[in-house]
């Protein structure tokens, strides 16, 4: 069965297409004619009122001469000339407006790895052609290259309204000098899909869709091994609300089941697997993507990301280069920590991309698109597919209805009478509000949107002066708003006949604060390159620059700010940060040691070298190293959780023994405290010498007595 899916997938793909595309040759073009524009009512401007617009209907007057009734008074009649078909046609989406539903890098509509919520009219057809290539040097390795170059042809139809179904198939060609052969093909890779989508509001869409994607096999033309994609839409269109804001954003959240491991039996290399595209993970997905919908182009950015579940990543240990095409995924799965040389952490080999992009709609029908994809994983990993450094996309599609209305014959001319208005009195059951809008300093403020809950919105002049339009009497809400202030309202009575005044205040936003540091080792010595990462309200990571200087832009909060840098212990800190404020954050890291001086070892951690004490029960300075260590183990795995226990032997009372290991046991905690440790994550106690280990015989005993344990919770 398998062997003939593909070869059939693909005649139906291509009868699909050509009874279309020779349907959209052989049908006349039909001249589009927009509805007429009704002439725009003024802006009331700060210094005059607006005055009202006299009613009046249009009036159609046929060539046959007949007998038409008078135009009403003050109303002049100014004949003008019109074509009109004689049947119209229906307008397709992305004509009237900037806004143009194209297809995705998958055939359904989106942007180019995110789908969008909502799709083209019912019996709406989208064409898709689309190349992507890329060519590094240093992918995988120091010494190697490699490069890719892929196709993709889709078809997506909407047969009725909310749901939209499309079918691709792919191809790439990827050379790489670490694969034998060097050159490797992937051809006739089949998607087919179905998406539901509706409208929730003016500008919410909400949707779901499903693709399944069948692998063409390595030296076969059968499908070998095949993927499910599952995923929940939201789509938020500002141009569809009040202030009518060309922005529109995507939001996908969904999953990816990964059958492609199964294409070989064999274990593919990173560099095999890349030109595979095949990985051993299936994977939650996220993308977001903003787009701004302007007459002729839309410019966009896109973030996506996918996280590989069930990988395992060795704690403290990064690996780059050949030691690291040494992995495989049994390594990555395996069960036996102290048997595995190492893998990087999750964080560093999770597929993300940053795309930003442009869409040309300047051609009716016709959409091309442009985007250059960022790779943002810095590490490669056994069985989980590599993120190319960047890719350029280039996409085609081209929309058309073929079961669209159309004249029978050519447009007649109808002519058309078009009143034109003469400006009455104000009515007498209106009136207005004008004021001034100022700030802190009393000074006016231009541009700021004054909205009001019965009438449209208007904008303050240079001299900070708004004049609404007539409002009906009775209390109105008035609301100010402009981008660094914050919003003000305020409650205004409005008189039939009258202007009222109103003066609202605006309070300037506090801006964000700033965290900067150096990072340096225990010597002095500053490091460069560092990655430091920042939890709190938002989280963000920076690198240190050649001196070891960082510096990033935050709200105000709590933060932790925790350093990784290659060859040292991570550290931390707690940083409070004040709105508007700057933080200094130094953060000191210890070079690793060849043999780690602490891993957990069942319940305990154990510990190379002793945790010691001055004769105040204060930590000695030699102990920084171990806990240092123990620090480290708490970063590198966020699920571990740690208890400290003080102990001593019977050469003192019992009661002296307790206060002397419950001061050792917080001096520990307060250490790493320091480091940015949470108390969620290590407790502890003195436990004096209720717990020996030793007889209290011999001296050898009671030192023995003396320590410091540190369980796993």
């Amino acid at each position: 069965m398998l062997p003939l899916m593909r070869p059939l997938t693909l005649t139906l793909l291509l009868a699909t297409l050509a009874p279309i595309a020779a349907y959209a040759q052989d049908t006349p073009e039909i001249p589009f004619d927009p509805a007429p524009t009704p002439k725009p009512r003024p802006t009331p401007s700060p210094i005059d009122a607006p005055q009202p617009e006299a009613e009046a209907m249009p009036m159609v007057r046929s060539s046959g001469g007949a007998d038409e009734p008078p135009a009403p008074d003050g109303v002049v009649e100014t004949p003008v000339e019109t074509e009109a078909p004689e049947e119209e046609e229906a307008p397709s989406v992305g004509r009237e407006s900037a806004t143009r539903l194209a297809p995705s890098y998958s055939a359904e509509t989106g942007v180019l790895r995110t789908i969008a919520a909502e799709g083209p009219e019912a019996g709406s057809v989208r064409l898709l052609f689309g190349i992507d290539f890329f060519s590094s040097s240093s992918f995988f390795r120091a010494d190697d290259s490699a490069s890719r170059v892929g196709g993709v042809l889709g078809v997506a139809f909407v047969p009725i309204n909310h749901l939209e179904l499309w079918i691709n198939t792919r191809a790439q060609s990827t050379q790489s000098t670490l694969t034998r052969p060097q050159l490797i093909q992937s051809l006739g890779d089949v998607s087919i899909g179905a998406k539901g989508f509706f409208r929730v509001g003016d500008a919410v869409s909400l949707g779901a869709d499903m693709q399944g994607t069948f692998l063409a096999g390595v030296g076969s033309q059968s499908f070998d091994a095949a993927q499910l994609t599952l995923r929940a839409l939201a789509t938020f269109d500002l141009s569809r609300t009040e202030s009518q804001i060309p922005i529109r954003a995507h939001l996908n959240l969904g999953g990816v089941i990964d059958g492609s491991s199964n294409l070989v039996p064999q274990q593919l290399s990173d560099a095999e697997s890349f030109a595979q595209s095949a990985g051993d993970f299936s994977r939650f997905t996220t993308g977001i993507s903003v787009e701004v919908p302007v007459r002729y182009v839309t410019p966009y950015l896109e973030y996506t990301l996918e996280v590989p579940v069930g990988y395992l990543a060795t704690p403290g240990i990064i690996l780059t280069g050949a030691t690291q095409q040494a992995l495989r995924t049994t390594q990555v799965s395996g069960a036996s920590i102290a048997s595995d040389p190492g893998r990087p952490g999750l964080g560093r080999v999770m597929p993300q991309r940053l795309t930003p992009g442009v869409r040309v709609t300047a051609l009716p029908d016709l959409t091309l698109d442009l985007a250059i994809e960022i790779g943002l994983t810095p590490d490669t990993a056994p069985g989980v597919v590599a993120v190319a450094p960047y890719n350029v996309v280039f996409m085609m599609s081209y929309a058309l209805d073929p079961f669209a209305r159309r004249s029978s014959g050519p447009p007649t001319t109808i002519p058309i009478v078009i009143p034109e208005m003469v400006a009455s009195e104000p009515p007498a059951s209106t009136g207005l509000v004008t004021g001034v809008v100022v700030g802190q300093d009393g000074a006016p403020i231009d541009g700021v949107v004054v909205g009001f809950d019965r009438a449209p919105p208007v904008a303050t002049a240079d001299n900070g002066r708004f004049l609404s339009h007539e409002i009906e009497p009775g209390t109105v809400k008035l609301s100010a708003k402009k981008e660094g202030f914050e919003p003000a309202t305020a409650d205004v009575s409005v008189t039939v006949g009258q202007t009222q005044e109103v003066k609202i205040a605006l309070i300037a936003q506090v801006k964000d604060g700033i965290i900067r540091g150096r990072v340096a080792d225990t010597q002095g010595k500053t490091i460069g390159g560092a990655s430091v990462d920042i939890q709190g309200p938002t989280s963000g990571s920076i690198s240190t620059d050649s001196n070891g200087k960082f510096e990033k832009s935050m709200p105000g909060g709590e933060y932790l700010a925790v350093v990784n840098a290659s060859g040292y212990y991570r550290a931390g800190r707690r940083v409070q940060l004040e709105k508007g404020a700057q933080q200094n954050v130094d953060l000191t890291v210890r070079p690793r040691p060849a043999a780690p001086i602490a891993e957990v070892v069942g319940s305990a951690v154990r510990l190379k070298k002793r945790i010691t004490f001055t004769s105040d029960d204060q930590l000695a300075p030699a102990s920084a190293e171990v806990l240092d260590a123990v620090a480290d183990l708490l970063w590198a795995r966020p699920d571990l959780k740690l208890r400290v226990e003080a102990h001593w032997d019977n050469s003192i009372s019992e009661s002296d023994a307790q206060r002397k290991t419950t001061t050792q046991a917080n001096a520990v905690l307060a250490y790493l405290s320091a480091q940015g440790i949470g108390a969620d994550r290590v407790n502890g106690d003195g436990i004096g010498g209720a717990k020996p280990i030793a007889p209290n015989i011999t001296q050898r005993g009671r030192d023995q007595n003396k320590r410091v344990e540190i369980l796993v919770r």
